[in-house]
């Protein structure tokens, strides 16, 4: 008895043992012969190959597990670790898929400069020895911006209207980059996304996974008859491979609801994120993007500043640590990076300390940059207990003064933050249509909602491009909001003016900024860009002067033509042999059996069912029947094509008599 319980004891100490030392292998011990200077393996991937040569449980890794939270993935799999491998130029990248196959590698992802495989931790020191391989890193995924459900959106930006005048986006295609699918089967069932196209991608089955499921809806809704596709893709070179292929293929315009804060670029329209969108540009596709959610309290961003040279950044005068405020269980994360991509020497550490003065690490990443790593460093935050806790960033003496760095939270809000300066990357990128957001219910005053990224980047351009409605419903969630919302807003108008007015996409996207409803002072501005997305002409189809509009109905009677408050266009109402009864409120002859949505006589009327004249075979009205907003209704464009133009060339003729 006294033997087991010794050896119970033993066991329970060396697990203890073993969880107390997890966190100190996520800091690799310096080995010049496996990491000589400027090795382009990264500290997360050196902890993993330490880990994995000690014996130690990988998938324990902090580093591995912020990755598999923000990647819905396990990064350590059967033995193999997921790596993200950046070339200089896409030329060098012609022999890696032989050089890795000799040494058990699998390639998932081949982009032009970005590759996306599962190594063996043996051959990471190896991969110095790649030709033309820049930085070997673990994947970072990016974040999201986050039918019968009609979007509040579509009538705030005058969707509804042209949706009236019979357009709906057939002939353009859509693609929706996302990771979470959940409920896409559902939506497409009851019709909430009529023209889907493509693959079905992996639905998760959290409920709170519709993210990219709602995006869909919210272009559908504006764009019917555009087809949509959906596609997976969380990491850079994901997108990489796809995108291009899914321009050859005929996509003409893409959504992306996330982005990424750190780990490509500083903002500036460079990176392999930015090349990738100027390629598909060029392909004739319009690249529409979130602007992100980062403008309250989400990221500090300035200059190295260490007055009292004690080689700990200074966030304001005299204060070494930004604070912030956590809840026991809930995880923080946490990123750092500098001016001096994409590979740098300056090497600058993250931690977070339980206190305000002398800091008391609690966690921190102290990645190696050495000339052969990115300028970047995350911290994946579990607080121990609720309460505030302190950001700082170490250098040295080697800092170069004027260094512009920045700090990103997600989780909590930082008390220095900034709310310019915070778009998410690619949405900096000069050829992405960055997209801010206004809640719908204040759409009128168009002023941004507090967490919508603002501009300029920080090679001094306007962004956002402009913004869209939020907090919309969605058969996925009764609000919807965040930039996410707002980017498919656009997207969908881009596919609504391509069929429309017959443009091109990038002509679509200039005609919407030429004619978004101006919102702040000047324009573009970094709060709102252009202004308040909205299409201009729709109100063409919606005839709502007391007068009316004269017309022709099917009888050959003179009467009016009228829009409901909705915008949905009544028939053609006047008294005439085939219609009898008294005209509406509406305009409408009560037993006119030409209508639709409307019943001929109500159950509850004395009034006698009026007949109607059969028409002959063959004939053609010249209008459609359309499903609406308010139920089945007919389409005369042609007819009020022309209505228009005697209405306006009579108001002329008039004008000028009166000169």
């Amino acid at each position: 008895m006294r033997l087991a319980t010794a050896v119970a004891v033993a066991l329970l100490l060396s697990a203890a043992l073993v969880t107390a030392a997890a966190p100190a292998w996520c800091e690799p011990e310096p080995d010049p012969q496996l990491w000589p200077r400027a090795h382009p393996v990264e500290s997360p991937l050196r902890a993993v190959h330490q880990a994995w040569r000690h014996r130690r449980i990988v998938a324990d890794l902090p580093q591995v597990q912020a990755v598999q939270r923000r990647w819905h993935r396990a990064p350590w799999q059967q033995a193999r670790i997921a790596v993200e491998l950046l070339a200089a130029a896409p030329a060098l990248t012609r022999d890696w898929s032989a050089w890795l196959a000799r040494r058990g590698g699998e390639v998932e992802a081949a982009g032009d400069t970005l590759w996306l495989v599962w190594l063996p931790p043996a051959t990471l020191p190896e991969l110095s020895q790649l030709p033309g391989l820049q930085v070997a890193r673990l994947p970072w995924p990016l974040r999201s911006a986050a039918g019968p459900t009609l979007s509040d959106g579509t009538r705030a930006i005058g969707a509804v209207r042209a949706q009236c005048g019979g357009s709906d986006g057939s002939g353009a295609s859509v693609v929706v980059v996302d990771s979470d699918w959940h409920g896409l089967n559902s939506a497409i069932a009851d019709g909430e996304i009529v023209n889907f196209a493509g693959k079905i991608p992996f639905q998760d089955p959290d409920p709170d996974s519709y993210h990219g499921t709602a995006c869909a809806e919210v272009i559908a809704d504006i764009a019917p008859g555009a087809s949509i596709m959906a596609q997976a893709g969380e990491t850079a070179s994901q997108l990489q491979v796809a995108l291009p292929k899914l321009a050859a293929a005929g996509v003409q315009v893409v959504s992306l609801s996330g982005g990424w804060s750190t780990g490509w670029s500083f903002g500036d329209g460079t990176g392999p994120l930015c090349a990738l969108v100027n390629k598909v540009d060029k392909q004739g596709v319009v690249w529409i993007n979130a602007a992100g959610n980062e403008a309250d309290g989400k990221i500090w961003h300035g200059t190295w500043t260490d007055a009292d040279s004690d080689g700990w950044h200074e966030f304001s005068a005299g204060k070494e640590v930004n604070k912030f405020y956590a809840v026991e269980g809930y995880v923080v994360e946490l990123e750092l990076d500098w001016d001096a991509y994409p590979v740098t020497g300056v090497d600058l550490d993250l931690f977070v300390c339980s206190s305000s003065a002398a800091c008391t690490e609690v966690a921190a990443s102290k990645s190696t940059q050495d000339g052969g790593q990115s300028p970047w460093e995350t911290v994946l935050f579990t607080p121990p207990s609720t309460g505030s806790y302190y950001v700082a960033v170490r250098g040295g003496a080697k800092t170069p003064a004027g260094l512009r760095l920045r700090v990103v939270i997600d989780g909590s809000s930082l008390a220095y933050s900034k709310v310019y300066g915070t778009l998410t990357h690619p949405a900096d990128c000069a050829a992405a249509v960055a997209v801010g957001a206004v809640d719908v219910a204040k759409w009128s005053k168009g002023k941004p909602v507090s967490y919508s990224s603002r501009g300029p980047t920080f090679d001094g351009r306007v962004k956002p491009d402009l913004v869209a409605p939020t907090g919309v419903q969605t058969s996925q969630t009764l609000e919807f909001s965040g930039t996410s919302a707002a980017c498919p807003h656009v997207a969908g108008a881009v596919a609504l003016l391509m069929q429309r007015d017959g443009l091109s996409s990038h002509e679509a996207v200039a005609k919407l900024l030429a004619s978004a409803e101006p919102a702040g002072d000047p324009l573009p501005n970094n709060d709102t860009g252009m202004g308040k997305l909205r299409l201009l002409g729709s109100e063409a189809w919606c005839l709502v002067e007391d007068d009316g509009q004269a017309c022709t109905d099917a009888c050959g009677a003179s009467g009016l033509l009228k829009c409901a408050e909705d915008c949905a266009p009544r028939d053609c109402a006047a008294p005439s042999p085939c219609a009898t009864g008294e005209v509406d409120s509406g305009s409408r002859a009560v037993g006119d059996t030409h209508g639709a949505g409307v019943d001929a006589v109500d159950g509850g009327s004395d009034a006698k069912p009026a007949v109607a004249k059969p028409e002959p075979a063959g004939s053609d009205r010249g209008c459609e029947a359309r499903p609406g907003p308010s139920g089945g209704f007919c389409l005369w464009p042609f007819g009020l094509l022309a209505a228009l133009w005697l209405r306006r060339s009579a108001r002329l003729r008039a004008d000028r008599a009166m000169l």
